[in-house]
């Protein structure tokens, strides 16, 4: 079976990437061209409520 690997180096903290990766709005922007919808999860503004 084939893979596909993608390595990237960010330079940021762990725990800045860390939510990147979970945070909606992000992953739509990321994904407007496969036109991926979420079904769940946090975006920027719940997030910041959520974690103040």
């Amino acid at each position: 079976m084939p893979s596909v690997v993608h390595e990237i180096y960010i330079e940021a903290p762990i725990r800045i990437c860390f939510d990147l990766a979970r945070d909606v709005d992000i992953h739509m922007e990321t994904a407007s061209r496969t036109k991926e919808k979420a079904i769940a999860g946090y975006c920027q503004e719940e997030w910041k409520k959520a974690t103040k």
